[in-house]
């Protein structure tokens, strides 16, 4: 006898490909406007885990990224970090810089902005599937960025940075405190 459990295709899912499935779920219901500005906060929020992920975990390093002024509290330095430390490649460098680039038309300009406007149609010609609509562009840039950036989350976690003792210290006469 099999029950509605048993036959729950998503029962065994990995953690990521629920949370795209969610994303993705809602992301694709949202008007024009909803997308691009839902895709910059979710895809802000992938680097933000994707780069404590990477630091030394101490409260220190979480400050960097989330803190009150925080240096990396921007989709823009997330981005300029990630790629600096070789956390996303150049094209999805190339990518995610052209949806924070539309995210912001969309988000400053309350009236008179569409995928067809020479701004917002200058960034996505940036994006691959050169053949799809503008729109359809972009769901399947986010999709391929989120796939791959839920999953390059744990990856990075295995590369996560640790303290080191480096050696040459005091080598100038000075003394270091005992510890």
């Amino acid at each position: 006898m099999s029950t509605e459990t048993d036959s729950d295709p998503w029962k065994d899912a990995e953690p990521e490909m629920l949370r795209l499935g969610k994303f993705l779920a809602s992301f694709y219901k949202e008007s024009d406007r909803g997308a691009i500005l839902m895709a910059g906060s979710v895809l802000d929020e992938v680097l933000s885990s994707m780069l404590q992920a990477f630091f030394i975990d101490t409260p220190e390093s979480k400050k960097l990224v989330n803190d009150f002024n925080a240096p990396l509290g921007t989709f823009s330095s997330r981005i300029l970090a990630a790629y600096a430390m070789g956390l996303i490649e150049q094209q999805e460098y190339i990518e995610v810089e052209a949806i924070r680039k539309i995210r912001n038309l969309f988000g400053h300009c309350w009236d008179g902005v569409d995928f067809e406007t020479p701004k917002v149609k200058g960034q996505i010609d940036k994006l691959p599937f050169e053949d799809q609509e503008p729109r359809n562009r972009l769901n399947h840039t986010v999709a391929n960025l989120m796939g791959d950036w839920l999953w390059r989350e744990r990856l990075v976690r295995n590369e996560q940075r640790s303290f080191k003792e480096w050696s040459h210290k005091g080598g100038f006469g000075r003394k270091l405190p005992n510890n």
